[in-house]
């Protein structure tokens, strides 16, 4: 991600000036103020993914309520064939998704994410204090093509890294800015599009793990939706946890306020 807050960036909108950094006449209360809005601004993209998840399992059946057959083989949830042998199936998906991260890239708001942050150029000096493991297209292209010192073992790898491009984002730059809105926009495209890779990926897992003279056994639509449907219900405990912790600080913060004012 090569432009952040507060940077310009050809054809896209007009960036805010960058936020002061927080000095110590601001008083302790201002940064506890910026790192709360940043993890609820973190909450709702996580809340923003897990709806589309949702919405996704929903509409799935729904529509095999309202047809006779449900879908085919070969349809929005196709499952893996039969192969041959064991291990063709990875370097096809690694291709498949190799394509969605092109299209990812192509669209006219990936600029700010195709190279790493600049910065030292951008003179951001809480970035590394905020984001962690930072990330860009530029590296994970490089990873996929042997040329780091580390390389992706699985296509479920390169997804995590992708959703890190622009999780980073969002954590960084405040709701409502245009890189977070950006960032927003394309990783709810990115999840999309993985949602229908992944019954071919858990298939391909699953034939991974057998003995090579077990037969192969294809993962039916129903199973990968229901993975999923299991794996974000296991997602909304934790989710909703952060929730009622936020707003009991909230809660706590307004008792105070109105004690203070009422003395």
């Amino acid at each position: 991600m090569s432009v952040v807050r507060g940077a310009a960036m050809e054809g896209a909108w007009p960036h805010p000036a960058p936020m002061e950094p927080t000095t110590a006449a601001d008083g302790p209360q201002v940064s506890e103020v910026n790192s709360f809005r940043r993890q609820v601004d973190d909450l709702l993209s996580k809340t923003d993914v897990l709806e589309k998840r949702v919405n996704e399992v929903v509409g799935f059946y729904n529509s095999k309520k309202h047809s006779s057959g449900g879908r085919k083989a070969g349809g929005r949830y196709a499952a893996n064939g039969a192969r041959d042998s064991h291990g063709n199936g990875m370097p096809d998906l690694m291709r498949q998704f190799a394509g969605i991260i092109r299209q990812i890239t192509s669209h006219e708001w990936a600029q700010p994410f195709l190279q790493p942050v600049d910065v030292v150029g951008l003179q951001l000096d809480d970035y590394h204090q905020i984001i962690t493991k930072p990330m860009d297209f530029s590296t994970i292209r490089n990873k996929m093509e042997g040329k780091e010192s580390t390389t992706y073992n699985s296509v479920r790898e390169i997804y995590s890294d992708v959703r890190l491009v622009f999780t980073n984002a969002m954590k960084y730059n405040v709701e409502g800015h245009p890189v977070n809105i950006m960032a927003k926009f394309l990783l709810e495209r990115f999840e999309e599009k993985w949602l229908h890779l992944l019954p071919k990926v858990e298939n391909e897992e699953r034939e991974r793990e057998e003995p090579n003279d077990a037969p192969t056994i294809s993962i039916s639509p129903e199973a990968a939706i229901a993975k999923l449907a299991e794996d974000t219900g296991n997602e909304v405990g934790p989710l909703m946890y952060c929730y009622l912790f936020i707003v009991y600080v909230l809660i706590e913060a307004l008792y105070i306020l109105t004690g203070s004012c009422s003395v």
